[in-house]
């Protein structure tokens, strides 16, 4: 899976690369890279009854339900457009607060937290009809990879937490992401934009292994709205 991932990101970039076509007219570009950050708000849809499998027999299998609170979304892409399509690659990384993490064993109050790690390659069409002197409105959609997920738990109480005051999991597996997102831009002269996306994300069976606990959160669906402001610099 991983060589898989690694291989088609070189395939894009490859297809990123900006090519100039001597018969165009300068007023026209047909074929135009660019570069683009933003930061932004996000929110995390809850998850409900995640399983947590154990080999403790002392604690047996347990459902738990963890409740997300604020969260940020920065992302920074290359692409290159084509007439109204365009093609990107994404890396972005979102983190949230988690209010609670709750089962019959354990409660964890605020100071815990989620973070993700994502690649996404993202197709985008520029329709005619929503593109004027003002700006351009677009639609897109694009599929990619979770390579990280970090769930930090800073402030664990209960019977499962046992001595220790916090506990990491992670996993560094590379999990399909996908996406689809509708955002706007404006040119503010020098070959710059300025330009706001609302994405929804999806990370797909997304499992946690817990340090120096024989645990795991299995088939974790991470379902993530996002708003972003940013940048974009064309050239």
């Amino acid at each position: 899976m991983r060589k898989l991932v690694i291989k088609s990101f070189l395939v894009v970039f490859l297809l990123l690369t900006p090519t100039v076509d001597a018969g165009i007219d300068d007023e026209v570009v047909l074929n135009k890279a660019y570069i683009k950050t933003s930061w932004g708000f996000a929110h995390f849809v809850d998850n409900k009854n995640v399983t947590a499998q154990s080999r403790d027999s002392t604690f047996p299998n347990s459902k738990y339900d963890i409740l997300y609170d604020s969260a940020q979304s920065f992302s920074v892409a290359v692409g290159n457009k084509f007439d109204n399509t365009a093609l990107e690659m994404s890396f972005d990384y979102i983190e949230a607060d988690i209010d609670s993490v709750k089962s019959d064993t354990l409660r964890t109050y605020n100071g815990s937290d989620i973070s993700t790690h994502s690649f996404i390659i993202n197709g985008i069409w520029y329709p005619e009809r929503l593109t004027s002197k003002l700006g351009s409105l677009y639609i897109g959609a694009g599929i990619g990879t979770v390579f990280k997920v970090d769930l930090d738990q800073n402030k664990c109480t209960g019977a499962r937490c046992l001595a220790n005051e916090g506990f990491k999991s992670a996993t560094d597996e590379y999990q399909l992401a996908y996406q689809f997102l509708v955002g706007g831009e404006t040119e503010i002269g020098a070959g710059f934009s300025l330009y706001t996306e609302i994405r929804n994300i999806f990370f797909d069976n997304v499992a946690l292994g817990r340090d120096n606990h024989n645990e795991t959160f299995n088939n974790m669906d991470l379902n993530i709205m996002a708003w972003n402001f940013g940048v974009k610099w064309s050239f």
